[in-house]
This record gives C-alpha cells, sequence and structure tokens, in this order.
C-alpha cells in the first residue's frame, strides 16, 4: 500500500471521517449496549423463548 499508490485526497478525508465516526460509535455503541441491557433486564418478562414479544407481559409503567 506504500510509494506509487498513494490514496487521493478523498480516501482520506474518508479515513479521517471514519476514524471520527469510530470513535464517536465507540460511545454510541456502550451508550446503546447500556440501554438495551437495561431494557432486556427491564422488559425480560416481555420476551419469550422465540424472542417474540409478548406484549401484555409487559410492564410499561415504568416502575
Amino acid at each position: 500500500m506504500r510509494g506509487s499508490e498513494r490514496p487521493s485526497s478523498d480516501e482520506e478525508l474518508a479515513a479521517k471521517r471514519r476514524l471520527v465516526a469510530s470513535q464517536h460509535g465507540v460511545v454510541f455503541l456502550t451508550w446503546l449496549e447500556n440501554w438495551m441491557g437495561t431494557l432486556r433486564n427491564k422488559y425480560r418478562a416481555c420476551v419469550n423463548r422465540n424472542v417474540r414479544i409478548e406484549w401484555r407481559h409487559c410492564d410499561w409503567s415504568g416502575g
């Protein structure tokens, strides 16, 4: 990948964007993971073995 195969400025820009996006993505994914974990624990009763959501078992009151 070295030498004459110099990446174009577009590719460099895309790489920089990807780097920034990945840094933000890690933060976002960490937050999302925590949020999903909270939901999973809270609404574990909602999800049966077939991963179908059983709405009537959910406690949506927020307690």
